[in-house]
């Protein structure tokens, strides 16, 4: 039989499968937006979140109060960001950790209005659950935005890891953008329903009023954010397993 005259580098690629056809690549962007955003999201609404009154629903914290929490995940991820990750990759493989990651800041940040709730009896309290939460994320955000980029990385051909990475960043910078948006919107609905529905009873109340009173609004955000968290760790979860490695 007759050569083709191509070497099997050559014939590969012939045959492979154009990046923004392949269904892989597209997950891994998919995941790499979607985390992104939601990760920058919570970041940016807690400090909103803190520095709002108490009877809108916030902490009623300073600045130096605000500072000290952001310092205190600072450090948590100076220190855990080249480490925890590199371990966890290693030892369970970026997709698993990623999932995970997701999955426990999910859990974390639906537990952020308790510190609300214990404000109102011991500041001591509320000190010691903020710092676990400020802990806890500088642990696992570092997790989640480093894991989500090897997983892109590893989903893409050497040859065309530049393109892929190039159409990704596109849109994980408006992601970027619009994080700090949606975090306002959140802060200001909240604001917005313990003003107008969470009222004092006086008077026959709308079906937004007894939500208001029996759930309260300073739930809401962060229980939203709980929710996607949740479901890009089962999203993250079904990726392949093949993204734990670099493709040649």
């Amino acid at each position: 039989r007759e050569s083709s005259g191509r070497p099997p580098a050559a014939a590969a690629a012939v045959v492979a499968v154009p990046w923004n056809k392949d269904p892989t690549v597209r997950l891994a962007i998919m995941n790499q937006v979607g985390a992104t955003f939601i990760t920058l999201t919570g970041a940016e609404i807690t400090p909103i979140w803190m520095a709002t009154s108490r009877v809108n629903g916030g902490l009623g914290f300073t600045a130096v109060d605000i500072g000290a929490f952001g310092s205190v995940m600072g450090v948590a991820i100076l220190v855990f960001a080249a480490t925890l990750f590199s371990f966890l990759a290693d030892r369970f493989g970026p997709v698993k950790s990623v999932s995970w990651a997701l999955f426990f800041l999910g859990v974390i940040y639906a537990f952020h209005p308790l510190a609300v709730v214990i404000d109102g009896s011991s500041r001591t309290g509320t000190w010691a659950l903020v710092g676990s939460f400020a802990v806890a994320r500088g642990c696992m955000g570092p997790v989640v935005m480093g894991g989500v980029s090897l997983l892109l990385n590893n989903s893409s051909p050497r040859a065309q890891l530049g393109a892929v990475n190039g159409f990704a960043g596109t849109f994980t910078n408006l992601s970027r953008a619009a994080a700090p948006l949606c975090a306002g919107a959140l802060i200001a609905a909240m604001v917005h329903a313990k003003r107008t529905l969470a009222g004092d009873g006086g008077h026959d109340a709308t079906i937004g009023e007894e939500v208001a009173r029996d759930f309260s609004p300073t739930w809401w955000p962060f229980l939203s954010l709980s929710v996607v968290f949740l479901y890009l760790s089962r999203f993250a979860a079904r990726l392949p397993k093949s993204l734990d490695t670099p493709q040649s």
